[in-house]
């Protein structure tokens, strides 16, 4: 059973665990809203909250699996030496100064389709929707 839990036979009430951690006694204590809307807001809440612990909890197990699988592939790569001189890292960012130059081809053949939009294509498109909203033919 969760610490808060909705009843059986109403939207509007819930029951909450309440336990003693010295003595480990407990007591179930009820709690009611007039309206449904906040009762639907309260186990909202709820559910939003049990997700991240669900999530939390996730995260930290594939955290340690990962810490494991690291750890037994890298004593087996290098017989146990320090992972630092066996793989460096590379750096693929680019450097002050450097640029990437990408080419595209817009010309293609009649293929019965509509190629990319050039700066002509752009502009008949734009004085045309103010003539009624239609396209000009395709070449």
């Amino acid at each position: 059973m969760q610490a808060v839990e909705p009843v059986v036979d109403s939207s509007r009430y819930f029951v909450v665990k309440v336990v003693d951690r010295e003595s480990r006694k407990h007591a179930f204590v009820g709690i009611g809203f007039r309206e449904r809307g906040d009762a639907s807001e309260f186990a909202a809440a709820l559910d939003d909250y049990r997700q991240y612990l669900r999530r939390k909890q996730e995260a930290e197990q594939m955290r340690e699996h990962f810490t494991r699988l690291e750890a037994s592939e890298q004593h087996q790569f290098d017989g146990g030496e320090s992972s630092s001189a066996a793989a460096p890292i590379e750096d693929f960012s680019l450097k002050p100064g450097q640029t990437i130059r990408i080419q595209l081809s817009t010309s293609r053949k009649n293929s019965g389709t509509l190629g990319p939009l050039s700066l002509c294509n752009a502009s008949a498109l734009v004085s045309s929707s103010s003539n009624g909203g239609l396209l000009p033919q395709p070449n």
